[in-house]
């Protein structure tokens, strides 16, 4: 995407290249006229920018063009353009603009002036140096004055910072090969394309964003032109040297920079004291760039002063390692797609022979992301040969670590590996020396041990659970984000150590599992850890952490390239801050003891948004005595019904906790809201504090009493909709009254029910007042379930479940429609409504189940 900056370099080139004996500068005494229609200034000008002077005379769609290219912040600044406007019908008969962000910012630069330039002045001349930085013909003759054959239908439309003509035609500048054939200065360039075959002239007029390095004129009389032109393939390879994808501006080139030309093989960006570029070939010869960002339809041009001649014998680092007979690493970086990588830049690669390949216990690992990373611990940058490496004690290589060099040794050595008769084997991208050992990287955990910034950390790990210490050093991809010392200062390590489970999900909240580099990372992203979520913020190549409390981390060091993943090393211990996290820190021990005992921790760890009305100790223990048991001695099961009776889905503010308001909960249920003289209920249970404690996954608001859910009996009896049921229920023999009342105070187990609606019994001619007590019961039978089976529990396969009396068969469509067929195959029952109690889930259905 363009922006100012780039608008603004373009302009600054444009002006350092001077205008030629045709091109118009703005006259000294030309003052301006204002046929402004807004306000004035003390000066006459109009108190508007451009940008707004186009929007007031109608060109909506240059406004919404200049926007899309991101070049109205620099149109509505301080310096002083000329903008050639194009009206609306100018557009429609236009057609399609580029899509490309880069190409329509060409296309609207040429039809801008990087001056002011009103009617007096832009009649003065026959071309105009346009900040796209080619020349606009004019013809002051034609009436109206034309530019590039757009007649100028309105003159001298002020703004404070320049003027607008309106034009009846969009201007559409010229290609890459049009250029360099109207430029007498790349006159041999055009006539040698003429030369060359369709391929590459496709290449140069392809509709881009491309790069085109033009040699002027002088360049090619200083090469034999006529071999080259004898050369029809060669012509093509020197041809297609010049031409790169992307649109590559004089201010993108850093020192350094490696570019990908069409024929594959690369220039180097080298910057000179005094800011002068030149590009260097494989060979060391150097081009210099002496004109730039010649903005054409179909991307760049810069003119340079010699002709780049591509080597012409060019071997790949992977061919050479092929020739070398290194196969096995050679189809390794193919299977980890690095090949790109190598040929980006020149390397210098330790290739082990196939010999240490087979010898390798357990082999390469087959995940591309873990084979990379062993393919990197093998490759430093540059092009070192062994008289290079011999200076040194050790390299960097690709994973962020170093290799040990020992060149006093017969052999060499690097790492563990010693060098083979195989050396210096130089190709266009680097060079290779062979080596008889695989270099392994170490896995996360041994990388630990290793680094003296993290021995904190390592200490950490010794005390955790052995789960942890097999996840750092199994063979499963992880990213890390490793604390440093300094980042453990505060915490009270001793108690954190002596608590093994919560040391474990503190660390556990550090690994993510697979492997995402710093370049994978992008902003907005949450990454799950089995201990919450961790945010993402990038801005450009800046990426920081925010942690489940919203505390800022900063990535220190990046990219640690291991056996089993990555490690990132971060200035600040990450606190999870979930739900769970949050609860314990506010002292609700018996909840967080609840929820464990339920098995609902990872839910309450990676689920969510939830909203929590967590009961206090106090409330825990007073709902103890009530019941008559511990709460925590409760089934599972009845524990889960009791929590999520507690938990709304989404993180509602105690803001949104207003009287009247009606909450439902992960039963289904609704929590009625109320006030009595200025305390405010959730459920009938009274908030206390605190209220509003954030977490990553939700918030929390703490009440003083257990919401306690109404039984499968009592939900019942609350629906006008289900009063036939509570007849029939009424009636049945106290055994079959007792299975759709279980006591889960005593550990019975919670039951799942059928009821039908008081339709449904109508419909059937059903009527249990009348019925016989053996045939009730022997119906009512039929519509329970000794288990419990909520929702999530129902998947879209159908399943079968024995009833007290009989088989019944439940099914789910795509969309989550439930039905269920009784034991006589009678028609689907539609269930049509369902939540939870505290001894069981209900089903409404449209139908009466019947036994066979």
């Amino acid at each position: 995407m363009q922006d100012t900056r780039i608008f603004t370099a373009t302009l600054l080139a444009s002006l350092a290249l001077g205008c030629g004996d045709d091109d118009v500068t703005p006259a000294p005494d030309a003052g301006p006229r204002d046929t402004g229609v807004v306000g004035t200034g003390d000066s006459g000008v109009p108190d508007r920018t451009l940008v707004q002077a186009a929007t007031d005379t109608g060109l909506n769609s240059l406004v919404s063009a200049l926007e899309t290219a991101g070049l109205t912040a620099a149109l509505q600044g301080t310096d002083a353009f000329t903008l050639f406007g194009p009206d609306e019908a100018a557009f429609a008969a236009a057609g399609a603009l580029p899509t490309d962000p880069d190409l329509l910012a060409n296309l609207l630069l040429y039809h801008v002036l990087p001056f002011e330039a009103d009617s007096t002045v832009v009649a003065q001349g026959t071309a105009l140096r346009t900040s796209a930085g080619l020349r606009l013909p004019v013809d002051r003759a034609a009436s109206p004055i034309t530019v590039d054959g757009a007649g100028v239908t309105t003159l001298d439309v002020r703004a404070r910072n320049g003027v607008l003509h309106v034009i009846d035609r969009v201007l559409m500048p010229p290609n890459a090969p049009e250029l360099v054939g109207a430029l007498t200065e790349t006159s041999t360039l055009a006539a040698v394309l003429g030369m060359a075959s369709a391929s590459v002239q496709n290449a140069v007029a392809a509709p881009g964003p491309i790069t085109v390095f033009a040699p002027v004129n002088a360049g090619f009389d200083a090469i034999d032109s006529a071999s080259l032109l004898a050369d029809p393939a060669f012509l093509d390879e020197v041809l297609s040297f010049h031409v790169s994808q992307g649109q590559v501006l004089l201010s993108d080139l850093q020192t350094g920079q490696s570019l990908t030309m069409a024929n594959g093989q690369t220039l180097t960006v080298q910057v000179r004291v005094g800011g002068e570029i030149v590009l260097a070939d494989a060979s060391s010869r150097t081009v210099r760039i002496v004109e730039s960002d010649l903005r054409v339809a179909n991307g760049v041009v810069h003119l340079v002063d010699r002709v780049l001649l591509p080597s012409r014998n060019a071997v790949g680092i992977v061919d050479t390692l092929r020739r070398g007979n290194f196969n096995t690493l050679a189809t390794a970086i193919d299977t980890a797609n690095l090949g790109p990588v190598l040929t980006s830049t020149r390397s210098t690669v330790f290739a082990p022979t196939d010999a240490a390949f087979n010898a390798l216990t357990g082999g390469l690992p087959t995940d591309p992301a873990l084979l990379a990373n062993v393919i990197l611990n093998h490759v430093a940058s540059g092009s070192l040969s062994s008289s290079a490496l011999s200076m040194r004690s050790t390299v960097p290589v690709g994973t962020g670590l170093a290799q040990l060099l020992d060149f006093g040794a017969d052999p060499p050595t690097v790492g563990p590996a010693r060098f083979t008769n195989a050396t210096d084997l130089v190709s266009t991208e680097g060079v290779v020396h062979g080596i008889d050992q695989v270099l392994l990287p170490p896995a996360v955990a041994e990388t630990v041990q290793l680094l003296p910034e993290l021995s904190t950390l390592n200490m950490a790990v010794a005390a955790a659970s052995q789960s942890v210490r097999d996840a750092l050093s199994g063979s499963a991809a992880i990213t890390v984000f490793a604390p440093v010392n300094a980042a453990f200062e505060g915490l009270d390590l001793a108690a954190l150590t002596a608590d093994v489970a919560r040391l474990d999900e503190l660390l556990n909240y550090h690994v993510v599992p697979g492997q995402a580099l710093l370049s994978d990372l992008t902003d907005g992203q949450e990454l799950l850890t089995s201990s919450g979520r961790i945010t993402v913020r990038r801005s450009g190549d800046t990426v920081t952490l925010v942690d489940g409390v919203g505390s800022m981390v900063q990535i220190l060091m990046s990219d640690l390239r291991l056996a089993n993943g990555v490690v990132h090393l971060i200035d600040t211990v990450l606190a999870p801050g979930h739900l769970i996290d949050q609860a314990r820190a506010n002292g609700l021990t018996t909840l967080v003891s609840a929820v464990e005992a339920a098995g609902l921790g990872p839910t309450f760890v990676q689920g969510g948004p939830f909203t929590v009305f967590a009961p206090t100790n106090d409330a825990f223990t007073a709902f103890g005595n009530a019941v008559g048991v511990d709460p925590l001695t409760l089934s599972a099961e009845a524990m889960t019904n009791v929590l999520n009776h507690h938990v709304l889905a989404g993180a509602t503010p105690s803001s949104g906790v207003t009287p009247g308001a009606s909450l439902t909960n992960l039963l289904g249920a609704p929590l009625a809201v109320t006030s009595t003289a200025g305390q405010l209920r959730v459920g009938g249970a009274p908030l206390a504090t605190p209220l509003d404690v954030m977490a990553s996954n939700g918030v929390v608001h703490v009440v003083s009493e257990v919401l306690v859910p109404p039984t499968i009996t009592e939900a019942a009896a609350a629906r006008p909709d289900l009063a036939t049921a509570g007849v029939a229920l009424s009636r049945v023999s106290p055994a079959v009254a007792a299975r759709f009342a279980p006591n889960v105070f005593v550990r019975e187990r919670p039951a799942t029910v059928f009821l039908p609606t008081n339709a449904a019994f109508a419909n059937q001619m059903i009527d249990p007042s009348t019925m016989s007590a053996a045939m009730l019961d022997g119906v009512l039978n039929h519509h329970v379930i000794p288990a419990q089976l909520s929702p999530a529990a129902l998947t879209s396969a159908t399943q079968r479940f024995g009833s007290f009396n009989g088989t019944i068969t439940v099914n789910v469509d795509g969309g989550g429609q439930i039905t269920v067929v009784d034991a006589s195959n009678s028609p689907a029952a539609n269930v049509v409504a369902q939540f939870g109690t505290l001894n069981g889930w209900i089903y409404i259905i449209d139908r009466v189940l019947l036994p066979q």
